[in-house]
């Protein structure tokens, strides 16, 4: 049974390793590692999995942090657009009402 499940975990661990960085659960690789370990999984393989973990870690981290800035940047937007729209609104508004001065004062 310690060799089936030495495959079992093997062919998980592989699974695992084989997924992009991106894309790959954490804790599971790191579970995953932990029973490779006990099932006695070489340590060369055990040793790439920990690198992936770190790698996984540092991709995820500054693809959340893409991710916050890219929202940021599109609230901002948002926020530009609406103070734009009142700016011009406001604008116009300032013109028209100008204009009626003018045109009601018989100016032309």
């Amino acid at each position: 049974h310690k060799i089936m499940g030495l495959t079992d975990v093997d062919g998980k661990l592989f699974k695992l390793q084989a997924t992009p960085p991106l894309e790959v659960n954490i804790a599971t690789l790191e579970q995953t590692i932990t029973e490779a370990e006990l099932a006695g999984v070489e340590e060369f393989k055990l040793a790439r999995a920990r690198k992936k973990v770190g790698y996984a870690t540092r991709v995820q981290a500054a693809a959340r942090d893409t991710m916050n800035k890219a929202q940021e940047l599109e609230a901002w937007r948002q926020e530009a657009e609406e103070l734009h729209a009142i700016t011009a609104t406001f604008s116009y508004a300032a013109l028209q009402n100008r204009h009626s001065l003018v045109t009601n004062a018989g100016i032309s």
